[in-house]
């Protein structure tokens, strides 16, 4: 039997005994179960306090930094919740909209909405349930109710597209969901293909106090007459109940004194997060109760000394779905009693700034590049004087410094750069407290952590000249990724977890981030990486705004461009590239700019690289060509997947033309043609048979088209080695200081492969 069908026995014997009274017994069981867990996790959370690492970092620490913490403090998050409410009880843990949410509110509402969960839902211990809410105080008190019924969380981006969320749903195997009004329409579009049973609809004021309830019903009136809420036929669903229906028949089933907490363990999953990660499509990283327990020490290890309990107020204009937000400004700063502003809809700049303006004592801001530069950029902002902030933290994307400087000249304080993945719960690196100056690196590695950095043959770098892949060991790694077995093989290596980011070390042990691997640029052999671009660019007074990308280039197999938003309408490419000229080698130089109106960015604020791409796919019919290929193969692949054994044929057939083909219009119209042969040949019968004349029939249709010029080697190496869509192109794998073992891959194999698989069996191998 399988680690995962194993798993799944345990946990059907766990239903057995809840549904037949034996709740206690039930729980008990549950804490062994595994979910599936990396064998390999283990040895990535594992420190040995005895082990000879190399810890450059140590010597930068402040005095009061310690290399170590004390990781297990609370056996859960539940349990820390409850130490705040004891000791934080009348302080107000929420704002939002002018009304607060005290400690003793957040423990009495979740305690109720965990009685419905597990008494009128019958969820049980260790089943998932989403949250897909904005910054609204909704979120911790269903964040907080679900674990105390011992329910996994999974946070779900309110814009998801109805495919996403289906995606996630699926994938998660989700029970139970609480949405925000807005975007139940994307719910009832796809939940009768997810085993969702049980919606909780809740409505953007539903929790503000005041006026014996008027502001919230006027509050919720407004939006839905803006169209803010579409309609939606609520019969869709198994069963839905509104916010208010669900507190107050929780708070009667507690009155009842029939709810029972059960117990959750140290290593037991309290998060099922989702992120693209190191390795292409989005999985759920299952991140335990102790892992962020361990996340939260280790923060305050590093700026415990200038945090002081009780006394701190946050503003998170990061949604509370991100793990940045989520364990940064919301469970951070529960276990240390502060205030957290919450910014709703940040894009309400006017909205945003009154917020601003009337909680002067906001002491602590966390944010993204985007943010800091709109705080010293737009108007709106000119009158907020952050009287009492001490602590600024930037994360989720590199600070460039021209952001940076003018952020410091406008409020007389460093943004403290920091570091993490949602692998890692997220926190990883962080510059300390003292800085007194842009280091232009990520920081230290918070304590009761190790990180290395490695060459293409994995070896240690230790100097200071060359740069390789980041890897992180400690607690807070993840237990690894749900339902993804062969991607769990890949994300560990040698007890450490894989970053997918380049970075080299710095003097004292701080850490440059030089990119990510995918987004590295490959110019006649040479890397480029644009956040050095970027952060050159931002420097210029003259620009608001800006992002590089790859291009295709016959000359040097690709090229750097520069979209650019303009701070100086007069602003020309001319002057742009006069100006880059004096800071960067050549062929760093943007071969290309393009000025736009806006960049893309993503609900956290980050630039979004990948839609920049498509942008210039579509402006591109060459390169649109091999994006519809490698999208239409993929599907073709996943299709094929249900019809043994025949139709495994056309896949290779499709792969093989590729390989010939290397990424011409010749690949795109075999997949497309494939793709769309296949769907008919199988709506007919569902036959297997038919795959194989689907296959045929596409070989025959792309004879007839003449294959496009070459891409140069360089070219495709990168896309090889770079890309975590390359589809299996068939050139030279050798790029320094990349990754590993490259004598054990010498030639990329399929889609799945990336410079993240050197060296390692991809999955196709794996199941072949």
């Amino acid at each position: 039997m399988s680690e995962h069908n194993q798993n799944t026995t345990v946990l059907d014997d766990q239903a057995t005994k809840a549904s037949s009274g034996d709740v206690s017994a039930a729980t008990n069981d549950l804490v062994f179960a595994n979910y599936g867990r990396a064998a390999k996790a283990c040895e990535a959370q594992s420190l040995d306090p005895e082990g000879h690492y190399y810890k450059p970092w140590l010597a930068s620490y402040p005095s009061v930094v310690p290399e170590f913490v004390d990781t297990h403090q609370f056996e859960n998050l539940v349990e820390m919740l409850d130490a705040s409410v004891a000791e934080f009880g009348d302080q107000p843990a929420f704002v939002n909209m002018g009304s607060e949410l005290t400690f003793k509110d957040l423990g009495a509402q979740s305690e109720a909405f965990a009685a419905f969960l597990q008494l009128e839902l019958g969820l049980r211990p260790g089943d998932k349930f989403a949250i897909m809410i904005p910054n609204l105080m909704q979120f911790p008190i269903a964040f907080f109710g679900a674990l105390k019924a011992g329910l996994t969380v999974t946070n779900i981006n309110p814009l998801y597209t109805p495919r996403e969320l289906k995606n996630q749903l699926e994938n998660s195997d989700a029970k139970a969901i609480v949405v925000i009004a807005n975007y139940a329409h994307h719910l009832a579009e796809i939940v009768a293909a997810t085993k969702i049973e049980s919606v909780i609809i809740t409505e953007v004021g539903d929790e503000l106090k005041g006026y014996f309830g008027l502001k919230r019903l006027v509050v919720n009136s407004v939006v839905k007459k803006r169209g803010l809420v579409p309609e939606i036929d609520l019969e869709v669903f198994k069963r839905s109940f509104t916010w208010t229906q669900a507190l107050k028949r929780g708070k009667a089933l507690l009155a009842e004194a029939n709810f029972v907490r059960p117990p959750r363990a140290y290593d037991d999953i309290a998060l099922l997060q989702y992120t693209g990660g190191t390795t292409g499509r989005s999985k759920g990283a299952m991140i335990s109760h102790g892992n962020i327990i361990a996340n939260i020490a280790q923060a305050i290890g590093m700026y415990g000394s200038v945090l002081s309990r009780g006394q701190e107020c946050i503003l998170t204009v990061i949604p509370l779905y991100h793990i940045f937000a989520l364990t940064v400004n919301f469970l951070l700063f529960i276990h240390l009693g502060g205030k957290n502003i919450l910014i709703t809809d940040p894009r309400d700049l006017k909205s945003f700034a009154r917020d601003l303006e009337r909680h002067p004592e906001v002491t602590a801001l966390t944010g993204v590049n985007t943010l800091f530069n709109l705080f010293i950029t737009h108007n709106d902002f000119s009158k907020v004087t952050w009287d009492n902030l001490h602590l600024v933290i930037g994360g989720g994307a590199a600070v460039q410094s021209g952001v940076e400087q003018r952020f410091f000249e406008k409020t007389g304080f460093h943004i403290l750069e920091g570091y993490g993945l949602t692998e890692c719960s997220p926190l990883c690196a962080v510059c300390p407290f003292d800085v007194d100056h842009y280091t232009g690196s990520i920081g230290l590695i918070v304590p009761s952590t190790v990180a290395r950095i490695v060459d293409a043959d994995g070896n240690e770098i230790h100097d200071l000249e060359h740069e390789g892949e980041l890897e992180i060991k400690g607690p807070q790694v993840m237990h690894g990724y749900y339902k993804c077995p062969e991607q769990n093989d890949i994300i560990f290596d040698d007890g450490y977890v894989r970053t997918g980011d380049i970075a080299k070390w710095m003097e004292g042990g701080y850490i440059k981030l030089i990119d990510r691997l995918k987004d590295m640029i490959l110019v006649s052999g040479f890397n480029v990486f644009p956040n050095e671009i970027e952060d050159v660019v931002s420097r210029f007074d003259r620009v608001l705004e800006c992002a590089v990308i790859g291009v295709p280039n016959e000359k040097t197999g690709e090229a750097v461009k520069l979209f650019v938003v303009k701070k100086d309408p007069t602003l020309t490419a001319d002057e742009v590239k006069h100006y880059c000229r004096a800071y960067l080698t050549p062929y760093k130089v943007p071969h290309i700019i393009q000025f736009v109106d806006s960049l893309p960015k993503s609900s956290l604020g980050k630039v979004l690289r990948r839609k920049l791409r498509a942008l210039e796919q579509l402006q591109n019919p060459a390169a649109a060509a091999v994006s519809h290929a490698t999208e239409a193969i993929s599907a073709l692949q996943e299709q094929a997947a249900h019809l043994e054994p025949n139709p495994a044929q056309i896949v290779k057939n499709a792969d093989a033309h590729d390989t010939h083909a290397q990424g011409s219009a010749y690949t795109a119209h075999l997949a497309s043609t494939a793709a769309t042969a296949f769907d008919d040949e199988v709506a007919k019968d569902n036959s297997p048979d038919h795959a194989v004349v689907a296959a045929q029939a596409a070989e025959d249709a792309a004879d007839a088209v003449p294959e496009m010029p070459r891409k140069s080697a360089g070219a495709l190496a990168l896309e090889q080695l770079l890309s975590s869509k390359a589809a299996g192109l068939g050139a030279a794998t050798e790029t320094p200081n990349i990754h590993r073992h490259l004598e054990k891959s010498q030639l990329v194999r399929s889609k799945d492969d990336s410079r993240l698989h050197l060296g390692r069996k991809s999955s196709q191998d794996a199941e072949e």
